[in-house]
């Protein structure tokens, strides 16, 4: 029995949940978590119950870049599944003569940009956009299953 590996290469950023403001990223996702009386949970459990009830990077990756946003700057996402090394936002890396008008005219400081405007809305409000942007570079690991 064999083993898959791709690669994760481009430009981007490591992403994961404790990133997102919960409530905000479960009203994207058309999720809601309640209590078994139906009640609104505290901010801290209603975190915890959405991670724990929904898979962070194949449905909350996936909705966020099937917004208009995401597929308008070709943003895509990939994790590196049993690396460990996380899930990454990015512009993947793409041949020259395979790279759309986009991504050929697309410099650091606008990838960094158009990061940074698709997880805006759905960041913690204590995140320093600054230092996420510092974040944002390039990517090169290797996924596994």
């Amino acid at each position: 029995m064999g083993q898959c590996f791709w690669p994760v290469m481009g430009f981007g950023l490591k992403v994961d949940s404790s990133m997102f403001d919960a409530r905000l990223a479960a009203a994207l996702m058309g999720v809601d978590i309640v209590d078994e009386d139906h009640n609104d949970l505290p901010d801290d459990k209603f975190e915890d119950e959405l991670w724990e009830s929904t898979d962070f990077e194949d449905v909350f990756l996936n909705t966020l870049i099937d917004l208009p946003q995401a597929k308008a700057t070709e943003i895509d996402w990939c994790s590196t599944g049993n690396m460990d090394n996380g899930a990454y936002l990015y512009y993947p890396a793409d041949l020259a003569w395979r790279a759309s008008s986009l991504k050929r005219h697309l410099d650091d400081e606008a990838a960094k940009d158009n990061i940074i405007s698709l997880l805006r809305p759905y960041l913690k409000k204590d995140i320093d956009l600054d230092e996420l942007r510092e974040l944002i570079d390039d990517v090169f690991y290797v996924g596994c299953d």
